[in-house]
Formats: C-alpha cells, sequence, structure tokens
C-alpha cells in the first residue's frame, strides 16, 4: 500500500511539472529589448498596428530610400531585437526595415504564444503597415524559427511578399516540440518531457501535429525562397528540411551550416551567413549591388 501511494504521489509530480512547464511555454517570460537600430545610429520610429484578432503590436520602423522593405520576424522567447545588428546591412543597400514584437514577446500584447499557429496574423498586420508607409514597396519577409513558420503561413493565407529568407522553419510544431527538448539540454531529459507538446493543448486547443509549414509552402510555390539550416538542428532535422525545400518549389534554395544547430549558422559561420543573405536578395533585385 505505502508502495502505491509512493507511485502516486510521484506520478502526480510529474504530471504537475508537465503542466508547469506546458504553461510557461504558451505563456513565456518576457526577454528585455536589448538592442535597438537608434543605438547604432539608424533612424527609429516606434510604431503601433493591430491584428485582425485585436493584439497591440509595437515596432520600431526604420525607412530609408528605396523600394524594398524588410519585415523581421523573431523567434520564440527573443523580440525584435533578434535583428537589429542587421539593420545597417539591409539600410545601406537601400532596404527600409520594420522590426516587432510578436504578441506575447517584447513590449507587444497577448499573453499566449502559439508558435506560429496565430503568429502569421501579426506578421500580416506588419505587412499591412509597411503598405500604409510605403504602398508600392516591395516585401521580404525575414524570420528565424516561430517567425519563419509564422512568414510562410502569412503569405500562403495571401499576404505579399517578393522573397521570403528563413531561418530554420520548422516541418511540424510536434516535431518542433519535441526538438526544443534535445537542442536545450542536449536530450538528457527529453523522454521525460515529451508530453508537454500534448499537455499545452490545454492552453492552446491547437493539436501540434496539425500545425504543418509542408502545405503553406506548397501554396507559395514559385516565389524566391532562401532556406538556411544548421545541419545538427534538432527542431528541423535535416530530412524535414530537405522536404520543405522540395515543397517550396522551383525558386527555393537552401543553405546548409554543417557545424551548427538551431538558428546558429550566423553564429558559427556569420560571414557566410550574411554573404548568403545578400547575393540571395540582390540577385532578386531586393537589394542595391555595393560591389
Amino acid at each position: 500500500m505505502v508502495i502505491v501511494s509512493v507511485l502516486a504521489g510521484l506520478f502526480a509530480l510529474y504530471a504537475l511539472v508537465l503542466l508547469v512547464v506546458a504553461y510557461a511555454m504558451v505563456f513565456p517570460f518576457r526577454v528585455p529589448i536589448f538592442s535597438s537600430p537608434g543605438m547604432m545610429g539608424e533612424p527609429q520610429e516606434s510604431v503601433r498596428f493591430t491584428s485582425d484578432d485585436g493584439v497591440e503590436l509595437r515596432g520600431w520602423w526604420v525607412p530609408v530610400e528605396g523600394s524594398t522593405v524588410v519585415v523581421f520576424c523573431h523567434g520564440y522567447l527573443v523580440n525584435r531585437s533578434e535583428f537589429v545588428p542587421l539593420t545597417s546591412l539591409f539600410t545601406r543597400r537601400g532596404a527600409s526595415c520594420l522590426f516587432f514584437d510578436f504578441r506575447a514577446h517584447g513590449w507587444s500584447g497577448g499573453r499566449k504564444s502559439l508558435f506560429g499557429a496565430a503568429e502569421h496574423l501579426d506578421v500580416a498586420a506588419a505587412v499591412r503597415f509597411v503598405r500604409e508607409r510605403r504602398p508600392d514597396a516591395r516585401i521580404v519577409l525575414f524570420g528565424s524559427s516561430m517567425g519563419a513558420a509564422a512568414a510562410v503561413f502569412a503569405a500562403a493565407d495571401g499576404v505579399p511578399a517578393d522573397a521570403l529568407v528563413l531561418d530554420s522553419p520548422y516541418a511540424t510544431l510536434d516535431e518542433a516540440t519535441r526538438g526544443w527538448w534535445k537542442y536545450l539540454d542536449q536530450g538528457r531529459w527529453e523522454p521525460f518531457l515529451r508530453p508537454v507538446s500534448w499537455i499545452g493543448r490545454v492552453f492552446t486547443r491547437v493539436n501540434p501535429r496539425s500545425v504543418q509549414t509542408g502545405p503553406a509552402f506548397e501554396r507559395v510555390a514559385g516565389r524566391p525562397v532562401l532556406f538556411l539550416f544548421g545541419a545538427k538542428d534538432p527542431l528541423a532535422p535535416r530530412a524535414s528540411a530537405e522536404r520543405l525545400l522540395a515543397q517550396a518549389g522551383p525558386r527555393a534554395r537552401a543553405v546548409w551550416f554543417e557545424r551548427s544547430g538551431h538558428t546558429e549558422g550566423r553564429f558559427h559561420e556569420p560571414e557566410r551567413y550574411l554573404a548568403e543573405v545578400v547575393e540571395f536578395l540582390e540577385s532578386q533585385g531586393l537589394m542595391l549591388n555595393l560591389s
């Protein structure tokens, strides 16, 4: 009887831990804003706009002369600061920039993150803002991880995008969630935390297996897409990434960073990472060639 009680108590504790972890993922801690274009000497305007489901979003608008606007879509648990170090790379090549916080991140409204399943509404709102400021602009969606998934979901829903630059998009949310634990602790606790993605449905009302980027890539096939993948990425394993590349159509290409995990290519091989992005956008006539 004592053994049964102990086992029941341990199971209850385990279930409680899973519930707390799932809650913390869906209602994430907000990382403070840690850099801004203004700190780098760039023009910076604080802006606000609202998603179709009423979430107020905040961002920075960095306008320059030129016909291209890059909308940066940050990853999960980060904020608009993630891509700020790239500002001058784009502005000196004639591309304006919009940085914004997804719902439940940074200074934007909302409490719940759906890892891309709702964030595509935020991307759509950001592009509407750009259209108000620059009606004839050519638009590049530059996304990282969750932001990359949200960007392709938005483009598949009809949000205008002349090109997509996508760093480590996942194929399915279920696979990405399982890979998340492998990424954080080299897989030591992954078997025990695997049920979190399903317990999270209590809060998200979303089946993680139903959130798939593949069908979205098929709907945007024919548009220019640059994938930036880490060959050791557990959230977007190579086999899944290669399927996405095939689904994205003939104008998609992938760059592989062999030593890198999830979104790590920019840190392990920064010169190559930036050169690939610049070359891709120059080839599409979306950035000035300074060479």
